[in-house]
């Protein structure tokens, strides 16, 4: 039998979510019988494109190269994220079934735009920065995506995007997109990425009537992959894999390293609070941040900054937050960059980017917020990201763990295009 498979990303899902997914109609009726794979380890950062960069290609984010969704930049208050393909060190899923032959579509999954090369059909994440200047969204769209497919699958769904990037159109349009992929050229692998979870979690908190709701979203557009693929012949050969790439932690502080910086002559502003200089620059993962130096072969200024962060965080929070250097981090995560340190948070804190205001900011709890949880941390913190994968070549079976390190090797065993190793599978497989 030839395989196909249809994987979903739904961002920030964890397991305590499954039960309930499982319950409704559409993933009772397609996950009856399935692999459930309970606690899949991510990637340090946990950050949804780096985790989604390794989820295409098996290799951590020192590999990938995507070591933090932005690229990183202390001068411009809003860097742009990694998002195009080739920013991707490594080869990746995509890159292989491109060689062997086999046809691929991607609805919005992210690092994947103006990926034409190895992608047949390819509609890219669009981020805020892809829409400044007035850029309308279906040029957007166009200009990081495959042109063919504008006017057979973009163009009839973009009265889904009715508020831009705001959800649930986003994640309606990409999904309502992928089923027409399913439908009309039914690719061998086809990848999608949906944030509704996700969003619903960093505004509102981890659990709640909130999630249910954005779970029966999920619930509804896995319905529409299902159809798609009965509609078109395919579903009897289709294996659906429904993952997620992080969890999330609440918080109830705010840190301002670059805040601290500037206090001990490290980093310059201007009036507007904009950096001018630095010699150390802390940048946010949300639950940690990644610390640049100036000259990171001034062993002097690496073992002062190294000694201000351990005792000056000490000092104001009373908590040891963890300070991981570059060789640390690689040893620990396969996390390597141009950075110099990687600060993990105390799991109450968050970082912030900002070098003016108070350098801990204790958040009113009944006071409201625009984020209440978010993550970035390390892989074993908090609510842990589940898989799910049923169809024929799957097994049906719950195991306690994964890693998403092995989703990418694992299908393209499957799919028969990969090397034979250590990080496939086996007993995921039918």
């Amino acid at each position: 039998m030839k395989h196909r498979i249809v994987v979903i990303s739904v961002d920030a899902m964890v397991s305590e979510d499954v039960p309930e997914l499982l319950s409704m109609p559409n993933c009772s009726a397609l996950f009856k019988q399935c692999l459930y794979v309970q606690r899949m380890k991510t990637v340090y950062p946990s950050l949804t494109h780096p985790v989604h960069a390794s989820l295409i290609t098996g290799q951590t984010c020192g590999k990938t190269g995507i070591v933090h969704n932005e690229h990183f930049d202390p001068f411009c208050p809003a860097p742009v994220w990694y998002n195009k393909l080739d920013e991707i060190r490594c080869e990746t899923l995509f890159h292989q079934a491109h060689h062997a032959g086999l046809r691929v579509g991607v609805s919005r999954w992210p690092v994947t735009a103006q990926g034409n090369s190895c992608i047949d059909y390819l509609i890219p994440e669009i981020l805020d920065s892809d829409l400044a200047q007035g850029i309308p969204m279906e040029q957007a769209l166009a200009k990081g995506g495959s042109a063919p497919i504008m006017s057979s699958i973009v163009q009839p769904n973009l009265h889904l995007l009715d508020n831009g990037n705001a959800r649930p159109g986003y994640d309606a349009f990409s999904a309502a997109c992928a089923a027409d992929m399913i439908r009309i050229y039914q690719p061998d692998l086809l990848f999608t990425h949906w944030g509704m979870v996700d969003s619903a979690r960093h505004r509102y908190g981890l659990f709640g009537p909130h999630i249910s709701h954005a779970l029966e979203w999920t619930d509804q557009w896995i319905g529409l992959l299902a159809k798609a693929a009965k509609d078109a012949g395919v579903f009897e050969q289709t294996s659906f894999v429904v993952l997620s790439d992080h969890g999330q932690l609440a918080f109830s502080q705010e840190l301002r390293l670059n805040s601290l910086f500037r206090e001990k002559g490290l980093l310059d502003v201007d009036e507007n609070g904009q950096v001018r200089d630095y010699r150390a620059y802390a940048h946010s993962c949300g639950m940690g941040a990644q610390i640049y130096l100036k000259d990171a072969s001034d062993q002097e200024l690496t073992n002062d900054t190294q000694r201000l962060i351990t005792e000056e965080l000490r000092s104001r929070t009373g908590t040891d937050f963890e300070v991981l250097t570059r060789q640390e981090a690689e040893e620990r995560f396969g996390l390597f960059g141009d950075f110099s340190f990687v600060v993990e948070t105390d799991g109450k804190t968050s970082f912030e980017n900002e070098a003016v205001g108070a350098v801990m900011q204790r958040l009113d709890a009944g006071k409201e917020r625009e984020l209440l949880a978010t993550h970035g941390h390390m892989p074993d913190k908090g609510p842990q990201p589940p898989l799910l994968a049923a169809g024929p070549a799957f097994r049906c079976a719950t195991l306690e763990e994964g890693n998403v390190l092995e989703v990418a090797p694992t299908l393209a065993a499957i799919m028969g295009i990969g090397e034979s190793g250590k990080a496939v599978r086996e007993d995921w497989l039918a």
